[in-house]
């Protein structure tokens, strides 16, 4: 048997401090530079937000454009999306936290060699699938992805606590090259090594139409911190008196009360304190 069902003094502990947790998108300082070459800067300002970087994502939106007389079926690669960029940054009031280079060739290491099954299914969005060699992801020339921040930054893997009264900054810099977040499915006659084919394949583009970076914002619980004031006004000159104060569920049920007599209003003048509270021959309350 728990010997800790024999602990009575235990101090309380609040078992609801999360009073709800929710995601917010925020955007980069330009929704049109997003691709080839740009740099994409997505800030977050409020510093009174409580936010829970670790479990934040990358959203991608786009669409693939390749020749109408290419046969070859063109789809990711394996972690394809995170190669779109070349480089990400997280900053913290300014200062860099971490910087990955090459985050896709980074990212893939780490995941062969730590990655569990339950892990890998929670990546498929981030096109991590080596079942059906993602023939899937793409559908109709669109896409859409999402990104863990700690798939690709060690600091939100390890630091899994909120982060408040700072400013932050997620920086990416977008590849200039995506053929190497590809891979080709020939079909028909066509071969890479033919010139013809190669030309085709030059001309496919990745256009991104939307970046975001959704983060969890914490909205935190501190209904123990209230206090209510309840006044009885005027008190029937009787020995004994029971006052509903006011109906509340067991959750809300108050943690102490402070019960005082105050028999002078602000207007009575006196030589005492008008605040000085009175004992009224009081000899027992119950609640």
């Amino acid at each position: 048997m728990d010997r800790s069902y024999l602990d009575v003094n235990e101090p309380y502990v609040n078992e609801a401090p999360i009073q709800e947790m929710f995601l917010h998108s925020f955007l980069p300082f330009s929704t049109t530079a997003i691709n080839k070459g740009d740099e994409i800067r997505i800030p977050i300002q409020n510093r009174d937000a409580v936010t829970l970087p670790s479990e934040s994502f990358i959203y991608v939106e786009g669409k693939l454009i390749k020749p109408a007389d290419l046969l070859t079926e063109v789809t990711f690669s394996q972690n394809g999306l995170i190669n779109l960029f070349n480089e990400i940054k997280y900053e913290i009031n300014s200062v860099e936290i971490q910087r990955v280079k090459r985050p896709g060739v980074s990212s893939s290491l780490k995941g062969y060699c730590s990655y569990t099954p339950e892990d890998v299914n929670c990546l498929q969005n981030a096109i991590w699938d080596g079942e059906d060699s993602n023939r899937k992801f793409i559908k109709d020339g669109s896409f859409t992805g999402c990104i863990p921040l700690k798939h690709v930054l060690g600091f939100a893997e390890d630091y899994n606590k909120v982060l408040i009264n700072c400013s932050q900054q997620l920086i990416l810099n977008r590849a200039t090259d995506d053929l190497g977040s590809l891979t080709f499915f020939l079909k028909g006659n066509e071969v890479l090594s033919d010139v013809i084919v190669q030309a085709k394949v030059k001309k496919i583009k990745i256009e991104l139409t939307k970046v975001m970076w959704k983060v969890p914002v914490v909205k935190v619980n501190d209904r123990e911190k209230n206090w209510e004031l309840c006044e009885y006004p005027n008190i029937p000159q009787t020995r004994k008196r029971s006052w509903m104060v006011k109906t509340c569920s067991r959750v809300e049920k108050p943690r102490c009360l402070i019960i005082a007599f105050l028999c002078k209003d602000s207007s009575h003048m006196a030589e005492e304190f008008a605040s000085d509270f009175d004992a009224c021959s009081l000899t027992n309350v119950k609640a």
